[in-house]
């Protein structure tokens, strides 16, 4: 885990006892990795009970700790939601879903957070403070408010990944990450969206972390090249300020 080069703060949002956390990033971006890390974290230091939905499975996993139970979409069940529902009443303390990939599953995974579990699951978006719209798109507009609402109630907390190519030719994931804090949480009730890039920014004492901080911190780390981070970053302008000490 420390070799990944993950912030510890995505293994302590996987210690929550309920809600909803989302990794976010394109194809390839290493949120599996990052996911199987949390599990690998909790395997090894916790003793708790783990459903994994996956189609298929990407990683196999050896009860250390916990007791972990996986299971694929199409060869032990028919569906996400379906087997989510089952999961639910094995009492489990975590479930993570592969990927959310339509309003149903979506649903589902909301309400199983809503009724006691911890929900692990990704989704494909850019940015952290994106993930909300990006949930809400799933849905048609008539449910999107109620949506929101319960996804403001949730909400554990939403990473975001890019992986950057390191000087000495490996590879390290730059990550954003937003934590569902009172303030964030009162943004997403309000419908105030574009407001979460700010609090993000606002929030480092709370662990919360922006893709230009990160790409700061790497460069400084000796990481990354600074051409790497400009390419990576989410504004260019605000790099090239902090890097001439402005």
């Amino acid at each position: 885990i420390e070799k990944l080069g993950i912030n510890p703060i995505c293994l302590k949002l996987s210690e929550a006892k309920r809600g909803l956390t989302l990794l976010a990033g394109i194809t390839g971006s290493g949120k599996s990795t990052t996911m199987a890390a949390m599990v690998m974290h909790l395997n090894k230091n916790f003793r708790k009970h783990l459903v994994t939905i996956e189609d298929p499975v990407e990683m196999m996993f050896e009860d250390e700790q916990c007791v972990i139970e996986q299971r694929e979409v199409g060869l032990d069940t028919m569906s996400f939601q379906r087997a989510l529902k089952s999961a639910l009443r094995q009492d489990p303390d975590m479930v993570l879903v592969g990927e959310m990939r339509d309003a149903i599953s979506i649903g589902a995974a909301m309400r199983a957070s809503d009724t006691g579990a911890m929900v692990l699951s990704t989704v494909h978006t850019r940015t952290a403070a994106s993930v909300p719209g990006r949930l809400l798109d799933f849905f048609p507009e008539e449910e999107r408010e109620m949506q929101r609402k319960k996804y403001s109630e949730v909400i554990v907390g939403a990473i975001a990944q890019r992986m950057c190519p390191t000087l000495d030719g490996g590879m390290v994931p730059a990550q954003e990450i937003m934590i569902g804090t009172p303030l964030v949480k009162q943004k997403i009730f309000d419908g105030e969206l574009n407001r979460l890039p700010a609090c993000i920014d606002a929030s480092e004492d709370d662990g919360m972390l922006s893709f230009n901080k990160c790409m700061y911190n790497l460069v400084n780390d000796g990481r990354i090249s600074k051409e790497v981070a400009y390419d990576n970053c989410t504004n260019k302008q605000q790099l090239e300020m902090w890097f001439q000490g402005i």
